[in-house]
Parts: structure tokens; C-alpha cells; sequence
């Protein structure tokens, strides 16, 4: 079974589809329901903050784990013994 990264444009499209339905259906939502309170308001803001602190340690840890990882490549190299000469 080959892999969804083989076909870049693929998953473009599909997740451009995705996102326009979610777009959509949250358009659809707030017509529906167009009144917010000041309860509704004070939620908001707390599932907001939450939602950017989720998002902010995700971003964080993706650059850690590379930098990580090429640490301990760098680590691992300058260990290594070095070749004898072979004459």
C-alpha cells in the first residue's frame, strides 16, 4: 500500500475540501444561532485560550524533536572511533 505523501497535490485537494465543508457548515451554524450571550462570550474566550495553548506547545515541540534528534546525530559522530589507516 503506497503512502498519502507520494501524492502531495492529492491531500491538497482533499484537505482544501475538508476545510471549505468545515467553512460551510460553520457558516451554516451561525445563521442558525446567530445570538451569543455574555456567557456564550466568556466560554469562547476560554476554549480559545486553550485552543492556542494546544497549538502553541504543538509548534513548540515540532522544532524540538528535530533539533533533538540532530544533536544527538552530532553527539553520536563525535564519539564514533576514528578508521585506521588502512597502507
Amino acid at each position: 500500500m503506497e503512502s498519502l505523501a507520494h501524492y502531495p497535490f492529492f491531500v491538497f485537494v482533499l484537505t482544501f475540501v475538508f476545510l471549505s465543508i468545515a467553512t460551510m457548515a460553520g457558516a451554516s451554524l451561525h445563521r442558525r444561532y446567530p445570538t451569543v450571550t455574555a456567557d456564550h462570550k466568556e466560554d469562547l474566550g476560554v476554549i480559545l485560550a486553550a485552543a492556542l495553548t494546544l497549538l502553541a506547545l504543538i509548534i513548540g515541540f515540532s522544532f524540538a524533536w528535530p533539533r533533538t534528534a540532530t544533536m544527538s546525530a552530532r553527539g553520536l559522530r563525535k564519539r564514533r572511533p576514528a578508521r585506521p589507516v588502512l597502507k
